[in-house]
């Protein structure tokens, strides 16, 4: 059964490099995000997870946001150039609709709710990239942060979330 809920964000093109990795990417990779202006979202579900698989969530470093775009431009990199930065002019800004179904979802490390968002596969077409991304639209809620139990135990919870649907 689907629980989905709305929330609403507002599109980020090339968010500030939080990380020497994020520095060092940006010279070839292209980011949009929408950010959630709730700074309570990503603790209130951490907290849910702590109660029922005792696993400590720590926030993505930009908080709660919809990654949009998060690719290497390939073909015709200076067509892709423009289309990009005219999608920027265009919608930077902007406030989006986000519907994501309340069943969360894990890797045992990251954990995430998928996302639905007619604004944002726009945004992808409009700058001439696939509508679905290749990890699909999603919603962090965070990840396993922790000594090497911690980790162990993420990926136990994992592993009995996939054998037994809970």
């Amino acid at each position: 059964m689907k629980h989905d809920q709305f929330i609403q964000g507002k599109l980020l093109f090339d968010p500030v490099d939080l990380t020497k990795k994020h520095g060092l990417q940006s010279t070839w990779k292209k980011n949009v995000i929408a950010v959630i202006d709730d700074e309570d979202f990503c603790g209130y579900f951490a907290w849910f997870i702590k109660k029922r698989y005792n696993l400590k969530i720590v926030e993505p470093i930009r908080g709660a946001h919809l990654t949009i775009v998060n690719d290497k431009l390939v073909d015709d990199v200076d067509a892709t150039e423009r289309k990009y930065s005219r999608s920027k002019s265009m919608f930077n800004g902007k406030v989006i609709d986000i519907t994501y179904d309340l069943d969360i979802r894990t890797d045992g490390k990251y954990w995430w709710f998928k996302a639905r968002s007619n604004e944002a596969v726009m945004v992808r077409q409009h700058i001439g990239l696939n509508p679905t991304p290749y990890f699909g639209l999603h919603l962090t809620v965070g990840r396993v942060e922790g000594r090497e139990f911690e980790k162990e135990h993420g990926k136990y919870v994992h592993r009995l979330i996939k054998r037994y649907g809970i």
